[in-house]
């Protein structure tokens, strides 16, 4: 049974609970249609206190956008639960049309928060995406300290070493900046990995060249994009 079942059969006795508590705790001269209503909107407020989080929370993509739902849910919930509460009073000291007025209240707040929920979490996800920093600088240095390693000549080793140094070092960027030349460049270490380990040495210095024109090809355009940003 997931967190979410646990949560969600939590909820239904809340709501049974609250129930059955304010069925035997209102006088039978207080009930009419709108206490009946303000009990039912009480007794699911409450459980959605418990609920609704977690119901909401697989529909965003991000960690970051889960989060971003926690304030503006738990605000919409707990004021749900004011509202009814404050209709149910109203009900009781013979109120009907403010308690049906706050009811209608609890439920726009309650689709508007919902809404403004999923508003909220859906922005964070496009922000956490777009601006996602490309992991690939530490797969390609990694990639080339094992060619590195491989290589058994010392000019050879120094310029793949140095090339390395310069990625590792590189600023960040983002995974969807420059994706054309990030590709060239994976492209070019997979066949200096491939040459290094058959270990032509002629092979391995013009894959090193190739490398090295994809790699100030790849920082000249992200260059260029921030320079327009």
């Amino acid at each position: 049974m997931t967190i979410r079942n646990h949560l969600a059969a939590a909820a239904i006795v809340v709501v049974l609970a609250s129930l059955a508590t304010l069925y035997l705790l209102l006088p039978a001269h207080t009930w009419s249609a709108a206490t009946l209503g303000s009990v039912l909107a009480v007794s699911l407020s409450l459980g959605s206190l418990i609920y609704l989080p977690s119901a909401f929370a697989p529909a965003a993509k991000t960690e970051a956008a889960r989060l971003a739902g926690v304030g503006p849910m738990g605000v919409t919930t707990v004021l749900t639960v004011v509202l009814s509460a404050s209709a149910l009073l109203a009900s009781i000291l013979n109120f009907p049309s403010v308690a049906w007025t706050l009811l209608v209240l609890a439920l726009a707040s309650l689709v508007v928060g919902i809404l403004l929920t999923n508003v909220a979490r859906k922005i964070v996800d496009d922000v956490q995406i777009v601006q996602q920093k490309d992991d690939r600088y530490r797969a390609w240095t990694n990639a080339l300290n094992q060619v590195t390693l491989a290589l058994s000549d010392d000019t050879l080793k120094a310029r793949c070493n140095k090339i390395a140094e310069e990625l590792r070092y590189a600023p960040s960027a983002r995974a969807i900046d420059a994706t054309g030349e990030a590709s060239l460049v994976s492209t070019a270490i997979s066949a200096l990995q491939a040459s290094a380990e058959q270990g032509d040495a002629a092979d391995i210095a013009s894959k090193l060249n190739r490398l090295q024109a994809v790699v100030l090809s790849h920082s000249s355009t992200l260059i260029a994009l921030r320079s327009h940003a």
